[in-house]
């Protein structure tokens, strides 16, 4: 899920019609689908992509899609990160 911090990208999304916002129920949901938008463009052949957007505390719950699916795969995902945690906190440094 990401934070405030994403909120003018989240509208922007929203108000374009030519793009699709999806929520999912959490990072690694997040990071399957838009693996599933990576094979469904070349099922397809044409030209897309999906971005994933969470805070940097849903790195280690997407862990497992991005090595088992887009990794293995060699699938083309963008992921917007923004930083939750407070500088010198651990997950902000575990994270970056």
């Amino acid at each position: 899920m990401p934070c405030f911090v994403s909120d003018a990208v989240i509208n922007y999304v929203l108000q374009d019609e030519s793009l699709n916002y999806v929520s999912a129920a959490n990072e690694g949901d997040a990071v399957a689908l838009i693996a599933g938008v990576a094979l469904g463009a070349v099922a397809c052949i044409k030209h897309g992509g999906g971005i994933s957007m969470m805070q940097n505390s849903g790195t280690r719950q997407c862990g497992e899609p991005r090595a088992s699916l887009t990794w293995t795969f060699r699938l083309p995902q963008l992921l917007i990160v923004t930083c939750a945690a407070s500088p010198g906190l651990p997950m902000n440094r575990s994270t970056r």
